[in-house]
């Protein structure tokens, strides 16, 4: 037997594993709209046939987030390489503010206290949707009850609307449910710089993080201007909503 034939049958010996994500992958007994079921499959049905198979649950407890949160690619990637249940971010926030340790989180209290004692006002940006994957409304609804309870007399809120993770044209009703909450609060204000929207396209081409730049350091010299598409008619002011 030459070299090559005794490294081709040493090769042979050894089995191989293969780790295949579909995203977007599923199954669901109805066939309407099913692309999955329509396109027929025969490789993967042959694969089930002829080797054990099982299904795994990937929205929920199962991967670690609340019942009823459906899961994405994100947290499906986080638990299938764990190969455990990983709780989610969403759940670890919301025990900690259930059991009040979000209270007690150092950078927060430092912050807080720093802006109380130098008279500052408080900026809060983020998603705003109760999608829960990447934010949740009552996460920031805690923020804020936690400024107000250190004393913080002006706060401001720039609203980033979910473009993902929560149906179309959603995002009105998340403002409704805000400036609902607010109007509990004073010195809160919505500034009109919530009023637009940015593509996947302008994010990747690198606007996203000169805005972040303009944003959380204050750099509007060095940065390029960046103009947001105006997405809502109604959110067009000049002056913030003091609710």
């Amino acid at each position: 037997m030459t070299n090559d034939n005794r490294d081709q049958k040493r090769n042979c010996d050894h089995r191989v594993d293969a780790l295949v994500i579909l995203d977007g992958w599923g199954k669901n007994p109805f066939t309407d709209d099913n692309a999955v079921a329509m396109s027929g499959t025969p490789f993967l049905k042959m694969l089930e046939l002829s080797y054990p198979s099982s299904e795994l649950l990937c929205s929920g407890n199962a991967v670690g987030l609340p019942d009823g949160i459906m899961g994405n690619s994100e947290v499906g990637h986080m638990n299938i390489g764990a190969g455990r249940k990983v709780f989610q971010d969403l759940v670890r926030i919301n025990n900690a503010i259930s059991d009040r340790s979000f209270l007690s989180i150092p950078s927060l209290v430092n912050t807080m206290q720093t802006l109380k004692n130098e008279g500052n006002a408080l900026h809060l940006m983020g998603l705003l949707s109760d999608g829960g994957v990447h934010s949740h409304i009552t996460h920031l609804f805690s923020l804020i009850d936690m400024a107000c309870d250190f004393g913080i007399d002006n706060i401001y809120i720039h609203a980033i609307l979910d473009g993902r993770d929560t149906p179309p044209k959603s995002g009105f009703g998340y403002l409704e449910q805000l400036q609902s909450f607010l109007k509990k609060k004073v010195k809160v204000k919505l500034p009109p710089s919530a009023a637009g929207f940015m593509p996947w396209t302008e994010i990747q081409d690198g606007k996203e993080l000169r805005l972040r730049t303009i944003f959380t350091h204050g750099d509007r010299k060095k940065q390029q201007m960046i103009h947001l598409k105006p997405s809502m008619q109604h959110m067009k002011q000049e002056k913030p909503m003091s609710l």
